[in-house]
C-alpha cells in the first residue's frame, strides 16, 4: 500500500469518528430518521412517480405525512403521558393512592396455586412480593419525575434533534436510492451479497415496525381505551406501559393485563 492511500484511510478514519462524535448526542434522532425512511419509502417512491419524478415535492410531501401520522400524535400521546405521570407521582408521594391496598388487590386475584408454587421454590410470599413491588413502583415513579424535570431542562436539545430527525428524513427520501448505491459500492463484498443484505436488512426493520411495533400499539391502545371506558384511573399511562409489555417475549401476552 502506497504512502498516499495509507494517508487517505487514516485521514477518512479520523474524520468518520471525528463526525461520530459530532452525532453521538443525536444518535436517536439520526435512527428515528432512517427507520421513518425505510419504513416510509415506498410511499415516497409512489409519490415521486405520480409527481412525474420530481424528488423534493415528493420528499417534501413525505416528511409532512411522517409528521402527520407519526410525530404528531407521538407528541400528544408523550405529552398526555407526562401529565398523567407527573399526577400519579404526586398522588403516590402525598399518600393519597394506597398502593400497597391496590397491590394487594391484584395479588389477591392471582390463583392460589400461584402462591403454593412461590412458597415450594422458596421464592417468598405475597407479603413479600407486595412490598417488592410497592419499592419498584416508588422508585419508578421517582425516576420518571427525575425524567421530567431533565426532559424540561433540554428542551433546547430536544428541539435540535428533532429539527436534525426531519432535515436527515428530508434527503434520505430524496437521495435515499442514490445513497444506497452509494453504500453498496463502498462495502468490500460482492454486489450480490451486499444488495442481499442490504435487502434482508431492510426487510427485518419493516416486519419489525409492521409485526411488533404495530401490534403492540394495538394491543396497548385497546387495552388504554378500555381502562378509560372502565374508568380506570391514568388510563393512557397503563396503555403505554401495556404496549411495551406486549413487545417482551414469551411472557409479554401475560404481563400486559397486570394492571387490570
Amino acid at each position: 500500500m502506497s504512502v498516499q492511500r495509507a494517508s487517505f484511510y487514516i485521514l477518512l478514519a479520523l474524520v468518520t469518528i471525528a463526525f461520530a462524535w459530532l452525532l453521538l448526542p443525536y444518535y436517536s434522532a439520526v435512527l428515528w430518521a432512517v427507520i421513518l425512511a425505510v419504513v416510509f419509502s415506498p410511499v415516497q417512491q409512489r409519490l415521486e412517480r405520480l409527481l412525474g419524478g420530481r424528488k423534493n415535492i415528493a420528499a417534501l410531501l413525505s416528511v409532512l405525512m411522517c409528521i402527520c401520522l407519526v410525530i404528531i400524535p407521538m407528541l400528544a400521546i408523550f405529552g398526555s403521558l407526562v401529565q398523567e405521570g407527573n399526577s400519579l407521582y404526586q398522588r403516590l408521594s402525598s399518600r393519597e393512592f394506597d398502593l400497597n391496598s391496590y397491590i394487594s388487590r391484584i395479588l389477591g386475584a392471582l390463583p392460589d396455586s400461584l402462591e403454593e408454587w412461590l412458597t415450594r421454590f422458596e421464592l417468598g410470599d405475597f407479603a413479600e412480593w407486595r412490598s417488592r413491588i410497592s419499592s419498584a413502583i416508588m422508585q419508578g415513579s421517582q425516576l420518571f419525575a427525575g425524567r421530567l424535570v431533565s426532559f424540561g431542562q433540554n428542551t433546547l436539545q430536544f428541539f435540535i434533534g428533532f429539527g436534525i430527525m426531519l432535515y436527515l428524513l428530508f434527503f434520505l427520501f430524496r437521495d435515499g436510492a442514490e445513497l444506497g448505491r452509494k453504500i453498496r459500492q463502498a462495502i468490500p463484498l460482492n454486489d450480490d451479497y451486499t444488495r442481499q443484505f442490504l435487502e434482508k436488512f431492510t426487510a427485518v426493520i419493516r416486519a419489525t415496525v409492521k409485526g411488533n411495533i404495530i401490534i403492540a400499539i394495538i394491543q396497548g391502545t385497546i387495552g388504554g381505551v378500555t381502562f378509560w371506558l372502565l374508568g380506570v384511573e391514568a388510563a393512557l399511562l397503563w396503555g403505554v406501559m401495556m404496549t411495551f409489555l406486549s413487545m417482551l417475549p414469551a411472557v409479554g401476552a401475560a404481563l400486559v393485563w397486570i394492571p387490570a
